[in-house]
């Protein structure tokens, strides 16, 4: 039996440091903007528990990257206050499995007390109510058993199923910027239309991830830098972006749903014949339709 295990990362917030910071590469000043990380184990790809966060930080002018380890202490003081300001959580999801573990362990627990504690008192109870009968006549045997009372058990509660919000963030956390040709390849197609068509984009800024629903396609990007880029910038990416998605999809029948967005803000969303081009939080996404 194979077992498909291993640590996954993904993205889980970004923090703009706006502290007096120069770039050593290029030597512009408060450019520097930080990207939060959070790893998680999983088996079969189902995340079991959170194993820790990493960052890094890009400059804006340059898009000189510095991992974690290489992180100039200057910087990463400043880094550090950024993130801080910026609260961010690692999402319960991370650790899922974890939970789920816990979850099946002590309902397993829970039923067994209750199963012994009731057989104990039930067979205490028939004991005594036989012995009291005995007293005054001799029953049939099949009087007795008439009074021998099974205890009911109390039905296991279903988990309550998650609201399209929380199926959304859900989604955007598997977000990446090398999708695979097998496991992603929409988005694998829309990224090769995408990137190679907008050369003032830096490709390392950008995310994506695609769902199905029965006959309907969900096509998210993030670009992580979004705030940076100009008004005819903007409209030039999320013309494109709908241009990919017609390409890549053109053989196929999908309603097709597209949502381009930072962290969890949605700045473009097409929805059948609906379009939005204004920075909406998710719960104004115009998405949900693609959960119904």
């Amino acid at each position: 039996m194979i077992i498909f295990f291993g640590v996954k990362k993904s993205k889980i917030g970004v923090a703009t440091i706006r502290e007096n910071t120069v770039c050593s590469h290029c030597g512009t000043e408060k450019s520097f903007q930080g990207i939060i990380y959070n790893s998680y184990f999983h088996v079969f790809w189902i995340p079991i528990i959170s194993v820790g966060k990493s960052r890094e930080v890009t400059c804006g002018h340059c898009k000189k990257r510095y991992d974690d380890s290489e992180i100039p202490d200057n910087i990463r003081v400043a880094l550090d206050r950024a993130v801080e300001k910026s609260n961010v959580k690692t999402p319960k999801w991370h650790s899922f499995g974890c939970l789920a573990i816990f979850f099946m362990f002590a309902l397993s627990l829970t039923i067994s007390l209750f199963a012994f504690i009731g057989d104990y008192f039930f067979t205490n109870d028939e004991s005594e109510v036989t012995t009291e009968i005995n007293t005054i006549y001799q029953p049939k045997e099949k009087e007795v058993e008439k009074l021998i009372i099974t205890p009911k058990k109390e039905p296991e509660k279903s988990k309550p199923a998650l609201d399209w919000e929380e199926k959304l963030r859900n989604i955007m956390g598997n977000s990446t910027m090398s999708p695979g040709l097998i496991k992603e390849p929409v988005s694998y197609n829309i990224k090769n239309c995408l990137e190679p068509n907008l050369s003032f984009i830096e490709p390392r800024s950008i995310n994506y991830i695609t769902e199905i629903n029965n006959d309907k396609i969900l096509v998210l990007i993030e670009l992580s830098d979004y705030e940076k880029y100009t008004e005819k910038q903007r409209n030039e990416i999320f013309k494109k972006v709908e241009t990919c998605t017609k390409t890549v999809l053109k053989d196929v029948s999908y309603d097709t749903y597209i949502g381009v967005y930072d962290y969890y803000d949605f700045y473009y969303q097409k929805a059948l014949k609906r379009v939005v081009k204004e920075r909406k939080e998710i719960g104004d996404s115009l998405l949900k339709d693609f959960f119904e």
